[in-house]
């Protein structure tokens, strides 16, 4: 086997790699692969599975089957593993959309060698050849899952866990998994992911080091408020942002990241518009989910290039791990989604000399200390700091456990019936529920939830017992989007006097009469159709409304937490700017003016403010409460703004409330207008709707641990 990895030029090998031989030769076992980017995962895994297969008879059917969370990735790793495979002629296909027909054709007609596709590829798989699963996959001996980590605590995690279940049920068999990943939380997470039934005997590789020197500069910028009268488009401090990076970044080889796709078409526009008033080569571009395929492969092309400079911005469109070439840096418009995103696409740079090096962007009000307390606080920029510093601390944040995800499991259900031509209840209960993604659902709970399948028309039963596709059932399945487990860019449009404003992916409660803010303007809710996806606004009148959107995802408590330890600490981290220190400073004097260092509860503008310094999952919580409990409020960046003035009402509403025993869910969402916002919720009965709601979006236990922990104060 080593003669044979000589032979291909692999003299030296990481430490990773060597690593990685015998456990993947000889034990047999589930294998957990971690480094950097670029640091050697994909060659740790195949070159022993590669010399596995020149040792074993060829036989028959797939030898390997890699699962990749992206088209581009695939495409990526097929050029990388071509190299490999093609001098000792094992097969290698890849299996998605753009792929060769033919090939699909030839792979069909004679399994072999290395399959890479995406999960939504293989779900098609399972159900248009679901007669064929056996022969295709018969002699499979690995299982490779690369990007791990982009599929952990989401529906597509799920997915691919249910679908590697299904394999090998239907092979007879255990197959080893082998799983690359840059960025691991926790490794009991990703072993008890990669195999839930036995996490103890998955074998952990990791690197030494954290793959280099780092470099990082948060570089802040102040918004002149009464200058931009809340222009819509650009105001001073974007243009002071797009003129830095068109200064520093011009003539070498970056990615820029935003947190939205409009973000991406604002600063890529201001980028090109500067560079043909000065009459230069056009360098920026943008790439994003909703530009063509073909606009995407071209900026991602320019990277690849040596000697032509390109800067791309781009969403997370980027941040995986496709080969993009040499990177020189990486900016950040404001804070990253996460702190596992921040480590991410931190580790796109640095392959040429070892450095990654990272601008991270921030735009605050000034003069913010004489308006609301919350902007003054600049908790943006606040919350930039805290993210690089859990990441500096190696904390990254942990899955979402415990919940049910049925919107999955419809899928996963309907995949299956189709996959056998009909199929009985308990078999179903036991491949998808007993030994896959979704333990949390005994028996009794999948005999409801297929009831409300059935009363959907997804669903019918033969006289025989099996069930099978009803009307509904086959509609849906019948189209290519089923393949999908996640709600495909479902957006909510927003509407006022009839004209459409934009459109928002919103994931927090939708109540009428909540205050947002949209396109510089501020509105207030008044109605909202749930099927058609549409919000009707009507124009508000002043004050300081919140942002809401759902681009951000949902904030893990201990990112919070973080923010609260840095208002309260004075010490000064060496990343920030001049600009950015100063903004530090007077958050921090606003925090302590307000007695935010002593108390939760703060009055401003007329209302009163509840700092928890908690997740979202708790402010959803006593948001939701208050409101059925007759008190107004909204949630802005984890802040709690009653619109009431008597701050010993409130408190002894809370104290209350500490006492509640339990909270009445399905009474506590009535007024929640978007409660099914997963792709197939809509075919849920109101009961198991509420259910899988309160697993995602609330925390009562949460809350009464806080409420526990302040109110002695």
């Amino acid at each position: 086997m080593r003669r044979w990895i000589h032979k291909q030029g692999w003299k030296k090998l990481h430490a990773i790699q060597e690593q990685a031989i015998p456990a993947i030769i000889d034990t047999g076992n589930d294998v957990l692969i971690m480094a950097p980017t670029a640091g050697g995962k994909t060659e740790a895994a195949y070159l022993p599975i590669l010399s596995k297969l020149l040792d074993n008879d060829r036989v028959l059917g797939i030898s390997v089957l890699n699962i990749s969370p992206l088209k581009a990735l695939i495409n990526d790793q097929y050029k990388r593993l071509h190299t490999l495979c093609e001098p000792v002629d094992i097969t290698l296909t890849r299996w998605h959309g753009d792929a060769s027909q033919a090939a699909k054709k030839n792979l069909l007609k004679k399994p072999s060698g290395v399959l890479l596709i995406t999960p939504e590829s293989l779900e098609a798989l399972f159900m248009h050849h679901g007669m064929k699963m056996r022969h295709l996959f018969g002699a499979l001996q690995h299982i490779v899952i690369d990007e791990l980590h982009a599929f952990m605590g989401n529906v597509r995690g799920r997915q691919l866990q249910s679908q590697l279940c299904r394999l090998e049920s239907i092979i007879g068999r255990p197959i080893p998994r082998i799983a690359l990943s840059a960025t691991i939380a926790d490794v009991d997470l990703a072993r008890s992911f990669l195999r839930p039934e036995a996490p103890e005997k998955v074998t952990a590789i990791a690197s030494k080091g954290d793959g280099g020197e780092l470099r990082l500069l948060v570089k802040g910028f102040w918004i002149d408020c009464e200058l931009n009268h809340r222009d819509e488009d650009i105001d001073n401090s974007y243009r002071a942002i797009c003129n830095d990076i068109y200064k520093t970044l011009r003539g070498a080889t970056n990615l820029v990241f935003a947190n939205s796709r409009r973000e991406v078409e604002l600063v890529s526009s201001r980028l090109i518009d500067l560079c043909e008033k000065r009459r230069v080569p056009v360098e920026f571009f943008p790439h994003h989910g909703s530009l063509s395929t073909d606009r995407r492969i071209e900026a991602e092309n320019r990277l690849k290039k040596d000697g032509v400079p390109t800067t791309v911005i781009a969403t997370n469109t980027l941040e995986l791990g496709i080969d993009i070439g040499s990177v020189n840096s990486i900016a950040q418009f404001g804070a990253p989604p996460s702190v596992a995103s921040m480590k991410q696409r931190i580790g796109r740079s640095g392959r040429r000399d070892g450095v990654s090096k990272m601008r991270i962007y921030c735009r605050e009000p000034q003069n913010s200390d004489k308006g609301s307390i919350i902007t003054g606080l600049h908790l943006p920029l606040i919350r930039v700091v805290a993210t690089t510093n859990l990441m500096l601390k190696g904390w990254f944040e942990p899955p979402l456990s415990g919940i049910f995800d049925f919107s999955t499991l419809v899928q996963q259900t309907l995949s299956m019936i189709c996959e056998k031509g009909g199929v009985k209840a308990v078999t179903l209960w036991d491949v998808l529920c007993n030994r896959s993604a979704f333990s949390q659902v005994d028996r009794d709970l999948y005999a409801q939830f297929l009831r409300s399948l059935a009363a959907s028309k997804l669903i019918e039963q033969a006289p025989t017992g099996e069930l099978l596709l009803g009307e509904t059932g086959e509609r849906l399945t019948s189209n290519y989007r089923f393949f999908a487990a996640f709600q495909e860019t479902e957006e909510y449009r927003l509407i006022s006097n009839g004209k459409t404003l934009g459109k928002l992916p919103i994931l927090f409660p939708l109540v009428p009469d909540t205050l947002i803010v949209f396109a510089g303007r501020y509105w207030r809710i008044e109605s909202v159709d749930e099927k058609r996806h549409e919000v009707f606004l009507i124009p508000s009148a002043g004050g300081r409304l919140p942002w809401f959107g759902g681009s951000g995802g949902i904030v893990h408590p201990e990112i919070r937490k973080e923010c609260d330890r840095i208002f309260r600490d004075d010490s000064v981290p060496n990343f920030l700017n001049h600009t950015a220190q100063e903004i530090l400073a007077e958050a921090r004097r606003n925090y302590r003016k307000a007695g935010l260092n002593q108390r939760y509860l703060v009055p401003d503008e007329g209302k009163l403010l509840i700092f928890l310094w908690d997740g979202d999952r708790v402010c959803n919580t006593l948001s939701l409460q208050m409101k059925f409990d007759g008190l107004d409020n909204y949630v802005r960046n984890g802040v709690v703004t009653v619109d009431e003035t008597n701050e010993e009402k409130i408190v002894s509403y809370l104290e209350i409330l500490a006492e509640k025993k339990a909270i009445s869910v399905e009474r506590l969402v009535e007024n929640v207008q978007n409660l099914r916002f997963e792709k197939h919720d809509e075919f849920l009965s109101d009961q198991l709707a509420v259910m899988d709601y309160e697993r995602k979006m609330l925390d009562w236990d949460g809350l009464k641990r806080w409420l526990e922990q302040h109110l002695h104060h």
